[in-house]
C-alpha cells in the first residue's frame, strides 16, 4: 500500500470517528480507537478535575464521546468539515460543530483535531476549541 493510499484510509477513518461520535455508535467509535489510545481535551477543560488529561484507553474515551452528555441534547450534533491534512501518522481535522445544548441554546464552535495513528488505528487525540464559548453556551 502506498503511502497516499495510507493517509486516504487515514483521512477516512478520522472523519468516520467524529461521525460515529455524532450518532452515537459506539461500536463504530470503538473499532477506530487503539486500545491504550489518549484523548487530550482542552487544558482549561480539565481545569475542574471532571476529566483526567489524557484520558486513557479505549473505554474511557468511549465513555466520553459516546456516553451520557450533560452537554447536549441527544440527535442534535452535526459536523461541518472545512480541512482536512494528513501528513505521515497524523490527521487534522478542522471543523464546525452545530448542536443544540441541554438548556437549548444554539451551539456553533471550530474545534481542530489532531489525530494520530499506530497503523489504521487512532492512538492519541489532540482536541483545540473555544471552551470559554462552549461553557457559556452550556450555562443555565
Amino acid at each position: 500500500m502506498s503511502l497516499g493510499e495510507i493517509n486516504d484510509r487515514r483521512t477516512d477513518t478520522a472523519i468516520r470517528l467524529l461521525t460515529a461520535v455524532n450518532e452515537r455508535d459506539r461500536d463504530a467509535v470503538s473499532s477506530y480507537l487503539s486500545p491504550d489510545v489518549s484523548w487530550w481535551i482542552p487544558q482549561s477543560a480539565s481545569a475542574n478535575g471532571d476529566i483526567e488529561r489524557p484520558l486513557k484507553g479505549r473505554e474511557a474515551v468511549v465513555e466520553l464521546l459516546c456516553g451520557e452528555t450533560r452537554f447536549f441534547e441527544a440527535g442534535t450534533l452535526r459536523w461541518e468539515f472545512h480541512h482536512v491534512i494528513s501528513d505521515k501518522d497524523l490527521v487534522m481535522v478542522h471543523g464546525t460543530l452545530r448542536a443544540t445544548t441541554r438548556s437549548g441554546r444554539d451551539y456553533v464552535n471550530h474545534y481542530v483535531m489532531l489525530h494520530r495513528f499506530d497503523g489504521e488505528l487512532v492512538t492519541e487525540v489532540w482536541e483545540h476549541l473555544d471552551t470559554a464559548y462552549a461553557y457559556s453556551r452550556f450555562a443555565d
